[in-house]
């Protein structure tokens, strides 16, 4: 920078110096300008042009969820009822019923028998037949009512108390795992090269 602003200057002192003027003028000294300044161009690692580049596949894929889930299961349960029951008893009743037997009994009956008459017309005896009545003797069955008491065995109910087991059900509520279908990206590396571009950096407009 010191090179570039020495010999500027000693120019305009020459040249103020020889040129003629009607009256002194004093002419200022121009204004120096600095060069702008230049960052160093960042350095740039080597680059592999032969790295394939990577493509996003969309897919689902399971992931397990907890879901609240009820289940139905057999219970045994002991609870008290009622049960019949029975028992024997004895019963007496009276009955009336009919009984038979057989009995003898004296029976008139008219019958034909010779009669010894006189005719009185000569005088002489003959037998003449007349009706005679007589008893015989006849055997008969009769039937009578006759009056009895008869026991009898029943079975009379009755409730009892008891314990019985009933099976009954119960819900219970589980957790359990499914598999839900969720939308997710696979990187796949791709076999195509992509084109890659490089900036060069900005050269320094006072070195050639």
């Amino acid at each position: 920078m010191k090179r570039l602003t020495l010999p500027l200057t000693a120019v305009l002192l020459l040249a103020c110096t020889s040129a003629p003027g009607p009256a002194q003028e004093t002419i200022p000294p121009p204004e120096e300008k600095l060069p702008p300044v230049l960052e160093a161009p960042p350095v740039h690692a080597p680059c592999d042009h032969s790295h394939p580049g990577v493509k996003l596949l969309w897919l689902d894929r399971d992931e397990p969820i907890q879901v609240l889930t009820p289940r139905e299961v057999p219970v045994q349960q002991v609870r008290p009822a009622l049960q019949v029951f029975f028992r024997p008893e004895k019963r007496t009743v009276i009955e009336t019923v009919i009984e038979s037997r057989e009995v003898t009994r004296e029976v008139p009956f008219t019958t034909m028998k010779p009669v010894m008459e006189t005719c009185p017309t000569t005088g002489e005896c003959h037998p003449v037949m007349q009706p005679c009545t007589e008893m015989r003797t006849v055997k008969e069955r009769v039937f009578y009512p006759v009056t009895k008491e008869k026991t009898y065995e029943i079975q009379v109910p009755y409730l009892k108390e008891v314990q019985e087991t009933v099976t009954g059900s119960a819900i219970l509520l589980e957790y359990r795992t499914e598999w839900q279908k969720v939308p997710a990206a696979l990187a796949v590396p791709s076999q195509e090269l992509h084109p890659r571009f490089f900036v060069a950096p900005n050269a320094c407009p006072h070195h050639p």
